[in-house]
């Protein structure tokens, strides 16, 4: 019986392939902590509660609409793959610049900000009362 001999290349090449995903997996994070790394905390600290609260409308409508984009490309093939890529920094990035904007306003004691609600979708069922 011939004994196999092991291609250390390929043996190394499989174990930096399981350490790089043991790696990634334990560095895995939720979206709030990852919106958290893309925002400056001092970003609106010369803002005031108006300014605050028009800016909040802003970031709300720009995440409204990474979403739908986000949405729309996961119905194609590898659609989620490439929503990812072209559009899940912006994503993280919007939720954490409204995290650090609504800590300003706490800490200007500003009225709540709250972000335009969502607009209904036609046919949803709903009736305007």
């Amino acid at each position: 019986m011939r004994k196999r001999r092991i291609d250390l290349k390929n043996f190394a090449a499989a174990l930096a392939g399981l350490a790089l995903s043991v790696t990634l997996a334990s560095c895995a994070t939720t979206d709030e902590k990852a919106a958290s790394f893309y925002a400056d905390p001092s970003k609106f600290m010369l803002y005031n509660c108006p300014a605050l609260a028009e800016r909040s409308k802003e970031i709300a409508e720009r995440e409204r609409e990474l979403r739908a984009l986000m949405t729309k490309a996961e119905r194609e093939p590898g659609g989620r793959l490439i929503g990812t890529v072209a559009y899940r920094t912006e994503y993280l990035a919007n939720r954490g610049e409204m995290q650090e904007l609504e800590k300003a306003a706490a800490g200007k004691n500003c009225p709540p900000i709250r972000p335009v609600p969502e607009r209904p979708r036609r046919g949803s069922g709903t009736a305007i009362q």
